[in-house]
């Protein structure tokens, strides 16, 4: 069997999910395939093969530079992506959390079928957010009870794990 190349596809807006898109080409890497990381912003070629599409949500949306990243590559988004991903805060407080903006995400692109996943990701500190950013997190997490927002990780391991859940999938079918 031939080792199969497949690529991750991830807007970051402040580091995390750059962090995942590496765990989860770990991941892809441990179970024989070759991972090929992709920053959207950087507006690279985009090579014809399986690609995962990673995200960071920000206020229930992809980050911009996602959303036109997508808009960009449509057609070549839609015909090879075998699984899309969100990072998010709801990721770290629920076991479902995030799940929805996932849906989401597959739909935005057009591919409803594929893998989807929520992964958490750090909030920024507050230097790093505008300001109404940091005073409407803060509502947030008051409103909802969920001050655990404020200490959630990035769960590497669990970025680790889809890698392989994926890999392991598209090696099968191909």
């Amino acid at each position: 069997m031939t080792a199969t190349a497949i690529t991750v596809a991830y807007g970051s807006r402040f580091g995390s999910t750059a962090k995942l898109a590496e765990e989860i080409a770990a991941g892809l890497r441990d179970v024989g395939a070759i991972p090929r990381l992709i920053d959207v912003a950087e507006k690279g070629p985009l090579a014809s093969q399986p690609m995962i599409v990673l995200s960071a949500i920000i206020w229930d949306r992809p980050v911009p530079v996602m959303r036109e990243w997508i808009t960009a590559n449509r057609h070549l988004v839609r015909q090879w992506t075998v699984g899309c991903g969100v990072v998010c805060g709801s990721a770290g407080v629920r076991e479902t959390g995030g799940l929805a903006y996932a849906r989401q995400l597959a739909r935005r692109i057009g591919r409803p079928d594929v893998f989807q996943f929520a992964l958490s990701g750090e909030i920024p500190s507050r230097s790093r957010l505008r300001s109404w950013e940091w005073w409407a997190l803060q509502a947030f997490a008051a409103m909802r009870r969920k001050p655990q927002l404020f200490r959630i990780c990035v769960d590497g391991a669990k970025a680790n794990e889809v890698g392989r859940k994926i890999g392991r999938t598209h090696l099968l079918l191909s």
